[in-house]
């Protein structure tokens, strides 16, 4: 079947990160992946993340698991995208409206968005 430009660009991430070659990733993988993709995350949330998304349960990503959980980072940026463009100033997309500020204040300069994600949203308000 036909893989998309950015399902191609999620896999190349995802196998920079399989650090062993095994054809999935731990915790700590997928934490430097969504550090990578310009998502700032700690050990904690990528194991909430790597728990939610992890289908069958063997404590690690393949690579199916790992296409959804970018997948679904992107549907909930852009909600919030269309949240911000409608002129929603309460709820969810203020609140990481506000915590983006932060994020972004206290980002590395150096860190650059892989998949075009921006530093603006809470990992917790996403998973």
């Amino acid at each position: 079947f036909a893989v998309s430009r950015e399902e191609e660009a999620t896999a190349d991430v995802f196998r920079r990160y399989d650090a062993d070659s095994s054809g999935d990733i731990d915790a700590t993988e997928l934490r430097a992946a969504l550090n990578d993709l310009g998502v700032p995350t700690t050990s904690e949330q990528a194991r909430r993340v790597l728990a939610k998304y992890d289908a069958d349960h063997t404590g690690r990503l393949e690579i199916d698991e790992f296409l959804k959980v970018v997948a679904d980072l992107r549907a909930f940026h852009a909600k919030n995208d269309i949240a911000r463009a409608s002129g929603d100033v309460g709820g969810a997309s203020s609140r990481a409206r506000r915590t983006a500020h932060s994020l972004a204040d206290s980002a590395a300069p150096s860190a650059q968005p892989v998949l075009g994600f921006a530093l603006r949203d809470e990992l917790a308000c996403w998973c």
